[in-house]
């Protein structure tokens, strides 16, 4: 199995650390950049908080098929990022909206 960082608050670190998780919790839009390319992570967390940074530099990059990124929701940050990511996703791979609200 691959490697999982993590990118967030000090406190939520420290916890995912006993799971051997990787950290960062400095300078997180350049740190998720040289993780991204290095290859090391199978999976990478961001804390919400972050998004709007990460956002913007990861549709930049070329996509890959690993690392898988996905946006955590931080303490009283409510911005459903991954939901709004997936849909995007979802939409662009298949051509309709499967998680449209309503019917």
């Amino acid at each position: 199995m691959g490697k999982i960082l993590y990118l967030g608050d000090d406190d939520f670190s420290i916890f995912l650390k006993s799971y051997n998780f990787d950290t960062i919790s400095e300078n997180i839009a350049d740190n998720f950049v040289k993780s991204y390319k290095s290859g090391d992570y199978t999976i990478i967390i961001i804390s919400e908080e972050y998004s709007d940074d990460i956002l913007k530099v990861y549709e930049e990059l070329e996509k890959k098929f690993l690392p898988i990124v996905i946006f955590l929701p931080s303490k009283g940050i409510k911005k459903e990022i991954n939901y709004k990511y997936i849909k995007k996703s979802s939409e662009k791979a298949i051509g309709v909206d499967i998680l449209e609200k309503g019917e």
